[in-house]
Formats: C-alpha cells, structure tokens, sequence
C-alpha cells in the first residue's frame, strides 16, 4: 500500500503458521475457505482500470499510497452473486492448483535450502545406482519421461550420506 510495490497484490500460500502483516499490506478475508472466494476477487484486482485506479489514488506525495479506506471504494463491476458464484466454482480447482504449487515450490525450496550447503561441503555425496531407471521412470529413447517432461537429475544417481 506504499512506495515501489503499491498496488502488488499476491496469494498467500496455504499454511499452519500464523501469518502476520503491518498496516502496509491489506489482506482480504475470505472466510473458511477462501478458494470458494478467492477468483473473482483476482480477477477483478487484476483489470487494467484496477490497478490504474490505485495508481492515480496513490500518486501526489513523496512516496505513492494507499488506505485501505481508498482501496475499499474502489469501483468493481459486481453480477449477480450467482453468476460470481458459478465463476468461481469453475475457477476454484485451477486457484486449488496454483496454491498447491506454491506450497510444493516452498518446500522444494526449503529441501533445496538445506541439502545444498551439505553437498558442496562433502556432508552428503551422491552414489550410483543399480536400478534400470529408463524402465522404472517410463523413459523414452531420448532419455525423457513419456509426456515431455525431462529428468530433473541425472539418471543413474542417488543420495547418500557419506
């Protein structure tokens, strides 16, 4: 709602840690389930005259912003509650997706994180393995995984401690 990033706005991955925010940032409670809720509000903060709005509200001062107040009258074209409804029921499993992803990324990140200093300090190595993995992993003669994906490491490798 200040500086450099008014008017950003994200999602907020699903998580069991208490999230915390100052008066900076505005968070939109969505109820219980919020994915139920969570599309049409994207979708709407992400039209141009949106975000053109925020940015004519927030300019004449040293440092761009924005109350929440401001933010709240905002204009949004608002349908009937059934056909927001229907929007974000056939939305609702793609935005179940992407937070899945989110979390995925998180702790791919986290593992990332905390494997990498072991491996270049010798903690952990990685070993050969005696599987066929071409078989195991459905991989074509290109050595890619039927449907187009590519391996993410090499084959005939696994981790150890050592």
């Amino acid at each position: 709602m200040t500086g450099a990033t008014v008017g950003k706005f994200g999602i907020v991955p699903k998580s069991d840690t208490p999230i915390l925010v100052n008066q900076r940032v505005a968070h939109y409670r969505l109820g219980d389930n919020p994915i139920e809720e969570l599309p049409y509000l994207i979708n709407s903060m992400s039209q141009d005259y949106f975000r053109e709005t925020i940015f004519i509200v927030a300019s004449g001062a040293a440092q761009p912003n924005i109350s929440s107040d401001q933010l709240d009258v905002i204009p949004l074209v608002k349908p009937p509650k059934e056909i927001i409804q229907t929007f974000n029921k056939k939305l609702a499993g793609s935005y179940e997706k992407i937070l899945n992803n989110k979390a995925e990324n998180q702790k791919l990140t986290e593992l990332r994180d905390w494997l990498l200093p072991m491996l270049m300090n010798g903690q952990v190595r990685v070993e050969n393995l005696n599987l066929n993995l071409k078989s195991n992993l459905n991989l074509n003669d290109a050595g890619d995984v039927d449907g187009g994906l590519g391996m993410v490491a090499e084959s005939g490798s696994k981790y150890g401690k050592g």
